[in-house]
């Protein structure tokens, strides 16, 4: 019997740069192909399958290996030919548990940073950088420290060692968009608080793709010219794909929450600040093909990994966030023993600390923090709190909560309907408020509970016994 050619509806559609094929339990990842020679332009494209098999990138043969895509890489060669060659020959010598020693002596030998787990960490991301297409969410890192902590030459390594890596001075929506929809680059973007004070269209698009492009399945609208010249398309395209952010600021609270952490300090070992990253050493395309033959050989033993995770303390986005770094862990724990149970305790760390600094900075933990103080000067378990009373108390004791910073006057949308609304946010009342007579006035307000407060606050982290001021 003929084998069966598939049908349009049955056809996988794929990311060429890097896939993952569950169906077929393979990996997928598209490599330039060299150029003849005196020939001009691209030389295209081969897909290396993690089943050591070869073909050229083009319609025909996507179709006749079941697959189709809409994406068309531009990638400059990470993947050397002589390492092609030897996986596809079965003579792999890269492995991820050498691959992961190499990363980590280059970050050690580069950057100081303040403890270990940071160089473990950074390292298991820049592996997990060469198969962020399997996990549905792969997190950002944040880099931050005044200036000459290393910031830029942390982003100038892991431009070398991740996948397609890319110092991204593009902050234009147009360029981020083509790098992380066509070529899954690892974007490596400096000074990151620049773009967070812009408010032109521009960089509030930037901000909207790095807001949404942590997480697989999201998309981003953009107009486009269409193929006459004349008529404009919508288009969309997908902005999923790993970033690391430098600033010598923190982050909105929409970024960070995305984000695992990493606070640079000065270092006092002059040998490594004084060591530059020299771009054209050999070592950089050594550790590339180390990861590639790596992932190809291991990707499904990673898998099996990621399968049996499971954290009762490590939640939500958080979890979600850290499970690819957790997976990569456990699999080379084998080789590193003990590297596993390090990872996740230093996660949970971050984690505590992440969640305490958002809670801090968030209005809903300050607020609960200013009723803790407003029953405790009552003395009272439950009352009647008046939203307009409410709103003067934090007026007068809390001004930095209600107040333009800049002029100290008071901001236009805090009223006591907005007041209502943060209210409900924080779970401490449902519904709309209620009117009651007090004194000679009609007054709109919520009956709260000090109990209440108290269970909300350990809700945000906070311990109402540890007398907690703004």
């Amino acid at each position: 019997m003929k084998n069966q050619q598939p049908t349009q509806q049955e056809l996988i559609e794929i990311t060429p740069a890097q896939h993952f094929d569950l169906k077929n339990d393979l990996a997928l990842i598209a490599v330039p192909l060299p150029k003849k020679p005196l020939e001009a332009g691209s030389g295209g494209f081969a897909i290396i399958t993690s089943a050591k098999e070869r073909f050229d990138f083009n319609d025909v043969m996507l179709f006749q290996k079941g697959y189709a895509t809409q994406r068309y890489p531009s990638l400059k060669p990470r993947w050397s030919q002589a390492s092609v060659k030897r996986f596809l020959a079965g003579e792999t010598l890269g492995t991820l548990s050498g691959a992961y020693e190499e990363v980590l002596k280059q970050l050690e030998s580069h950057i100081d940073l303040e403890a270990c787990e940071y160089r473990e960490v950074l390292a298991l991301w820049i592996i997990g950088t060469y198969m962020h297409r399997y996990f549905s969410a792969y997190p950002y890192i944040h880099l931050s420290g005044h200036a000459g902590t290393g910031k830029t030459k942390t982003l100038m390594l892991t431009s070398l060692l991740a996948f397609n890596g890319r110092m991204s001075t593009e902050t234009t929506a147009a360029a981020l968009v083509r790098l992380t929809h066509d070529n899954q680059s690892t974007l490596c973007m400096d000074e990151i608080e620049k773009l967070q004070r812009a408010k032109d269209e521009m960089s509030q698009t930037v901000l909207a793709i790095l807001n949404v492009g942590y997480k697989k399945g999201a998309v981003v609208s953009k107009m486009e010219m269409g193929r006459n010249g004349k008529n404009w398309e919508l288009k969309e395209f997908d902005p999923y794909c790993p970033k690391i952010l430098a600033g010598i600021r923190g982050l909105d609270q929409t970024l960070a929450t995305r984000c695992i952490p990493m606070v640079l300090v000065k270092s006092a070992n002059q040998e490594i600040v004084n060591r530059e990253v020299d771009m054209e050493a050999p070592i950089w395309g050594e550790i590339r093909d180390q990861i590639y033959e790596g992932i190809m050989s291991e990707w499904q033993d990673v898998r099996s990994c990621t399968a049996e995770l499971w954290d009762n303390e490590i939640q939500g986005r958080d979890w979600e966030t850290w499970k690819p770094l957790l997976a990569i862990a456990k699999h080379l724990d084998k080789t590193f023993a003990g590297l596993f149970d390090r990872m996740r305790i230093f996660a949970l760390e971050i984690t505590n600390q992440k969640k305490q600094a958002l809670t801090e900075e968030s209005f809903g933990g300050k607020l609960l923090v200013a009723l803790h103080s407003y029953f405790q000067k009552g003395h009272q378990q439950q009352k009647f709190v008046s939203l307009k009373e409410l709103l003067e108390y934090l007026k007068m004791f809390y001004p930095e909560m209600v107040n333009d910073s800049r002029s100290g006057t008071l901001n236009p949308w805090i009223t006591t309907r907005w007041l209502g609304g943060e209210l409900r946010k924080t779970g401490l009342v449902t519904g709309a408020a209620v009117q009651r007579r007090v004194g000679e006035e009609n007054v709109r307000g919520y009956e709260i509970d000090y109990t209440n407060i108290k269970t909300r606050m350990h809700v945000y982290g906070l311990n109402p016994e540890d007398g907690v001021v703004l």
